[in-house]
């Protein structure tokens, strides 16, 4: 990844450049501006990854807690644990699923539909979510062994709780 010179606040982004080049797919491009905003919003990705309490267990979550992803860098009040948000879960779920590293897309499900993620704050897609994952990720996806299995009771209760 290129090094990031003209932005505010440059030197934290380019401490998440170790991190970018050993868990997203290498990209490059003959389009330079493409290549810069490629990079960058790994780094930005990187700096949102947080870790949900350990008192927050949450079944399947590596025991240090569940990767999260934030929103917003700093507390805002209207976030959930770990300052989480679900309105963007389904964003944030989409971009995790093409790093190299499950633990991070799985643990962020996991905290959502199994956890202390504040599931009905505001609507999200969370079967689209894993499905889309599992594409990915699964040599035969919704599979036992699979995440979309794993959750597949957890999509099906959470898709109840909204049907109500």
């Amino acid at each position: 990844p290129p090094q990031i010179e003209t932005a505010p606040f440059a030197f934290v982004l380019n401490e998440s450049r170790a991190w970018v080049e050993q868990h997203v797919p290498y990209f490059h491009s003959s389009d330079e501006d493409l290549n810069t905003a490629y990079w960058y919003r790994w780094r930005v990705f990187h700096l949102h990854l947080a870790r949900a309490p350990k008192s927050q267990r949450t079944p399947g979550c590596d025991p240090k807690g569940c990767h999260v992803i934030t929103e917003f860098l700093k507390k805002v009040p209207w976030s959930g644990p770990a300052n989480t948000i679900v309105c963007p879960a389904g964003h944030h779920f989409a971009e995790a699923r093409w790093v190299k590293d499950g633990r991070y897309a799985g643990d962020y499900a996991r905290f959502w539909l199994r956890g202390a993620g504040w599931r009905k704050q505001y609507t999200f897609w969370p079967a689209h979510s894993v499905w889309r994952h599992s594409l990915l990720v699964d040599a035969r996806p919704g599979a036992a062994g699979s995440l979309a299995h794993e959750l597949l009771p957890a999509l099906e209760a959470n898709y109840r709780d909204w049907a109500r």
